[in-house]
C-alpha cells in the first residue's frame, strides 16, 4: 500500500477480502493522504457490489462485507467517522431486487435495535 497508483487497489482487496481488523487496518491508511483517495476508495467499494447469489448469502459473504463496514465505522481519519462503507454498502443493499428464477438474493439491510447488528434479509 505505499504506491499512491495502487493504494486504492490493494485497500479495497483488504476491505472485501480481509478479516474485520485487515480492512480497518487498510482504511486507517489514508489517515496521512489526501481527503480525494478516500473519496475514490468509497466510489470503487460501492461500485464493487450489484449482483450476489444465493450462494454468497449461504456462504457469509454478505456478512463478512457486513462485518467489514461495520470495522470501518469504527475509525476516525481527521476528526470524521468512518461511515462510508456502512453507508454506501446499505445503499446497495436497497438497489437490489430478488428474483426467484435467477436465485438472485434481496438483501435487506436490518437494524436490530441497540446492537447495530444488520439481520439476515428475507424475501418480500
Amino acid at each position: 500500500m505505499s504506491d499512491d497508483a495502487m493504494m486504492n487497489d490493494a485497500a479495497l482487496a483488504l476491505i472485501l477480502g480481509g478479516t474485520p481488523e485487515t480492512a480497518a487496518r487498510a482504511v486507517a491508511q489514508y489517515a496521512n493522504k489526501r481527503k480525494e483517495a478516500l473519496d475514490e476508495l468509497g466510489d470503487l467499494w460501492y461500485r464493487s457490489f450489484g449482483y450476489w447469489s444465493q450462494e454468497d448469502l449461504e456462504s457469509g459473504l454478505l456478512f463478512k462485507f457486513v462485518d467489514n463496514a461495520e470495522a470501518i465505522s469504527k475509525l476516525s481519519i481527521r476528526q470524521t467517522q468512518q461511515e462510508w462503507a456502512r453507508v454506501l454498502l446499505m445503499k446497495q443493499f436497497d438497489n437490489l431486487i430478488f428474483d426467484k428464477r435467477a436465485a438472485l438474493v434481496h438483501p435487506r439491510p436490518c437494524c436490530v435495535t441497540g446492537c447495530g447488528k444488520w439481520a439476515r434479509a428475507t424475501t418480500p
